[in-house]
């Protein structure tokens, strides 16, 4: 029968239960318990598949919860989820444990014994891009992590997801396609943070659409620049692998090449594809055939004592090092979740990079399909030697702009209409329509600058923000900004992409887009690429 402190556990998140073990108290046991309930049959599923030994798996999986539960500080944080946190000491452990198997075997004559990786996941060509959406993936608050993992890469069921997270169930799809984008985003708002040359940062918008675009790869000055940047041609396939396949690419990426491609394959519940049962471990991945070959009339894999060995050994040191989440992660990006809700999700990047170029033309139709990307003209000739494939700026010829990030107060400038971002007569007051006008150097009006709790406040009045007003179908205005600590303060929270679209965090799936010509207000419309879309600021 369920204890009291079990039937309270049941109902809080991963994140709190962790919180809960380390605190002590009577409900540190429950709280260790359940943890153990929600991961031990997916973690013991991972380690069986990674070392193919029913004995080793099960002590790899103890030794990982024991890192989890009882040897992490209290004070330390995370940093990521506990389901990943211990399927990445389950695969540390396991690498550890090959490359001492492989040397005892060798040691004795026998050919190593390597983990199973089934032969059709096996990556065929170059995957370098891992690295990128590692560190993208990395750099999300770790409720982003879990859901993008928990939903989509493993496919639970929305009502096992659901408490793990603290969402509702009928809300999880759209946090989970939100959270693709965000982790999108992220990982070109670090490629473009390492500036792999002086130009990479003005071609963040076509990377951004060439994603999901096909007339955009053809561009000629995109083509260019591809032809000199391997950082910005393997971005590029990092961005589309992760649109096209997203569940092996984060599996893969997240766990490595050869664990994440062999959980994918094989950690699955009949008819579906999703990944393992929660209650047994899945059979390993070799075939009777395969297994057979490890064997000489009879006598066991010589691997298999090795693994146990090892394992006992590790278990009795403690040897296995905290992962950590990668190094030069801005924390920008890591700052807010996407798919924003009221139990206080984030969003997308906050910060865009910052722009040695001028960003692309914006004048192709926009794309049928959802995506968060640019409108560049697929034709035309480049300008300008091979040296400098920067493409021109439209939206003001005589003036360089860069993608807007509002780190000060600036206009915003809309890229298609070339028309600034303003408040209604200059009147400051809860419920006053924001709207586009001609650009007027010095109005404080048109100035806006973005905290970092995502408040867009305006120059004019500093005690006023950008109001999304809660819907779609809505208008943007102003509103107090002190009401950002009351109900739906949320309201008043927004994040610029490194494209430079204005996105409310409560759905950062919608972009501020001008309504018409100059004097029509602003609206919240799905962020489709529309040209329309994109803010510009001078550039420095």
């Amino acid at each position: 029968m369920p204890t009291h402190d079990d039937r309270i556990t049941s109902h809080l998140t991963d994140e709190q239960l962790y919180s809960a073990v380390h605190a002590g108290g009577s409900a540190s046991t429950a709280a260790a318990v359940a943890l153990r309930r929600r991961h031990w049959a997916r973690v013991s599923a991972f380690a069986l598949t990674v070392v193919d030994d029913t004995a080793a798996a099960r002590h790899i999986t103890g030794l990982a919860f024991d890192r989890l539960l009882r040897e992490r500080p209290a004070a330390a944080p995370l940093g990521r989820p506990p389901r990943l946190f211990l399927l990445l000491e389950v695969s540390r452990a396991a690498a550890l444990l090959t490359r001492r198997c492989d040397r005892d075997v060798g040691d004795r004559g026998a050919a190593p014994v390597a983990p199973p990786v089934p032969a059709e996941s096996a990556p065929a060509d170059d995957h370098s891009f891992h690295a990128l959406i590692a560190k993208g993936f990395a750099a999300l608050p770790p409720r982003t992590q879990a859901l993008l993992w928990h939903s989509l890469v493993e496919r639970e069921p929305d009502d096992e997801v659901a408490p793990m997270t603290g969402d509702r169930p009928e809300t999880l799809a759209g946090l989970v396609s939100r959270a693709l984008v965000s982790c999108h985003d992220a990982s070109l708002h670090l490629h473009l943070d390492t500036r792999p040359t002086p130009w990479c940062s003005g071609f963040g918008r076509m990377l951004d659409a060439a994603a999901t675009r096909e007339d955009v790869r053809r561009n000629p000055h995109l083509t260019r620049h591809l032809g000199e940047c391997p950082g910005c041609t393997t971005a590029l396939r990092g961005l589309m692998a992760l649109r096209e396949t997203p569940r092996s690419v984060l599996a893969e990426a997240v766990l490595g090449s050869a664990p994440g491609a062999a959980y994918a394959v094989t950690a699955t519940v009949p008819g579906d594809g999703a990944p393992s049962p929660t209650t047994t471990a899945p059979p390993s991945p070799r075939s009777p055939a395969e297994r057979a070959r490890g064997t000489t009339g009879g006598t066991r894999n010589p691997a298999v004592p090795c693994a146990i060995g090892v394992v006992t050994v590790l278990l009795a040191a403690g040897a296995l090092v905290t992962v950590t989440r990668p190094a030069g992660t801005p924390s920008a990006v890591g700052a807010q979740a996407p798919g924003a809700t009221r139990s206080g999700t984030g969003a997308t990047p906050a910060q865009g990079a910052s722009s040695a170029g001028a960003p692309p033309s914006a004048s192709a139709p926009p794309s049928p399909t959802r995506s968060p990307s640019a409108s560049v003209a697929p034709g035309g000739s480049p300008a300008g030697p091979p040296t400098s494939p920067a493409p021109q700026a439209t939206a003001s010829p005589d003036a360089p702009t860069t993608p807007l990030r509002a780190s000060a107060f600036v206009p915003a400038v809309n890229s298609d209409t070339g028309l600034c971002l303003d408040v209604r007569g200059g009147v400051f007051a809860n419920g006053t329509d924001v709207i586009t006008t001609t650009c007027r150097d010095g109005s404080a009006t048109q100035r806006w600058r973005l905290d970092d709790d995502g408040l867009l406040r305006n120059g004019a009045r500093t005690d006023y923000c950008l109001d999304s007003r809660g819907a779609e179908d809505r208008n943007v205005g102003i509103w107090s900004c002190s009401a950002h600590a009351r109900r739906n303060g949320e309201n008043l929270e927004f994040a610029l992409d490194t494209t430079g679209r204005i996105r409310p965090r409560v759905a950062p799936d919608l972009a501020v887009t001008p309504a018409g010509a100059s004097g029509a207000v602003a609206r919240l419309r799905p962020a489709d690429g529309s040209a329309n879309q994109y803010w510009n600021e001078p550039a420095d």
